[in-house]
C-alpha cells in the first residue's frame, strides 16, 4: 500500500514547507487553522520585552516613552514581567496609582465620617445632606457633592433638551395615577381634612364601575380621561375629605374642558348637580349606584 500523503505548509520566514505538526495551532476567524511561522523559527523570535531593551541595556517607559536604566531604581519590581521590572517608570506608576486612589476611595486619608468630592475636592460629612444617594455603591452615595451633581445634570439638560422631555412625557405617564392621589391629598391636608386615599383605594373605583363615568357611563377615550372627583366638593362644609366613601371616577374632557362630568360638577352639589345634567328620574338612579358604592367600601 501507498503511504498516506501528509498535509504540508510552507513557513512565511523560513520559506520551508514542513509538516502541519511544525506549526502551531490557531484560530482564524471563528475556524481552526495553524500559525504562518513555524515552530521552530517562532523560537528564534526575540521576547515581548527585548524589544523595549536597547543595546544600552535601557528601557522605554510605556506610558511617557522616555529610555531609562532598566534597573529598580527606575523601575517597580513586578514578579509578572520576564525581566521583573514594571512595563512603566516611576514616576509615571505614582501618578496613575494617585489618580486610582482618588477615584476609587473618597474617604482616603480623612478622619470617620468625612467624605471629598471628587470632582471639587471639598471635604464634607458623610451625610445625604451633602451627598445624593446611590444604591450601587457600597456607602449608598454618590462620590461628587450635591452641587456638582447638581451642575452636571444641569449641564446635560441643556445639552440633551429631547431626551429631558422625553424622559418627562413617560415619567408623567407612568406615574399618572401616583400623581393625581398625591395631589387630591395634598389639597385635603391644606384644608386639614382626613386624606388615606390610596393607589388601591382608586383602582377599586374604578373596578366597581368597569372603568367608566359614574354618571354618565363614559369609558376612557382619546379626548378624555377618568378624573377622581371628591363627590361632596372639599368646598362644601359638609365634605368628609379626600377618603374612598367620597372619591368617585367621572369623565374629564382634556380637548377644551366643558363638557365632561368632573368638568360641569366642579363644586356644585351632587344633587343639585345631577338634576340639572340628567333630570330628575335618571339623577335618581345615579346617585342610588353611587350610594351603593360608598356602602360597599371602607369608611375613613
Amino acid at each position: 500500500m501507498t503511504d498516506a500523503i501528509v498535509a504540508q505548509k510552507r513557513c512565511n520566514q523560513c520559506n520551508t514547507l514542513k509538516p502541519l505538526t511544525e506549526f502551531h495551532r490557531a484560530i482564524h476567524r471563528g475556524k481552526p487553522a495553524y500559525r504562518g511561522t513555524c515552530k521552530e523559527c517562532r523560537k528564534s523570535e526575540p521576547k515581548f520585552y527585548e524589544y523595549a531593551l536597547t543595546p544600552e541595556r535601557l528601557r522605554m517607559c510605556c506610558a511617557c516613552k522616555r529610555e531609562l536604566p532598566c534597573t529598580d531604581e527606575f523601575f517597580y519590581q513586578d514578579k509578572r514581567h520576564p525581566d521583573g521590572l514594571n512595563a512603566a517608570c516611576k514616576i509615571c506608576r505614582d501618578a496613575r496609582r494617585g489618580r486610582t486612589e482618588k477615584r476609587k476611595s473618597p474617604t482616603r486619608g480623612l478622619s470617620l465620617g468625612q467624605r471629598r468630592c471628587t470632582k471639587c475636592s471639598a471635604v464634607f460629612p458623610s451625610t445625604v445632606e451633602y451627598f445624593d444617594r446611590d444604591n450601587h455603591r457600597p456607602d449608598g452615595l454618590l462620590p461628587i457633592c450635591k452641587k456638582c451633581n447638581a451642575n452636571k445634570s444641569a449641564q446635560w439638560a441643556k445639552a440633551n433638551p429631547d431626551r429631558v422631555r422625553l424622559r418627562a412625557r413617560k415619567s408623567a405617564k407612568k406615574y399618572a395615577v401616583q400623581r393625581r392621589v398625591s395631589w387630591h391629598r395634598y389639597r385635603t391636608r391644606k384644608l386639614a381634612l382626613p386624606c388615606d386615599f390610596t393607589n388601591t383605594d382608586w383602582q377599586r373605583a374604578l373596578d366597581y364601575f368597569s372603568h367608566s363615568c359614574a354618571a354618565c357611563g363614559k369609558p376612557r377615550g382619546l379626548w378624555h380621561t377618568l378624573a377622581q372627583d371628591h363627590w361632596i366638593p372639599l368646598s362644601n362644609p359638609n365634605c368628609p375629605g379626600t377618603v374612598p366613601a367620597n372619591i368617585v371616577p367621572l369623565c374629564h374632557t382634556k380637548k377644551d374642558g366643558t363638557d365632561g362630568c368632573n368638568n360641569t360638577k366642579g363644586g356644585q352639589s351632587p344633587e343639585i348637580w345631577l338634576e340639572k345634567k340628567f333630570g330628575k328620574a335618571k339623577a335618581t338612579s345615579i346617585m342610588k349606584r353611587i350610594k351603593a358604592y360608598f356602602s360597599t367600601v371602607r369608611k375613613s
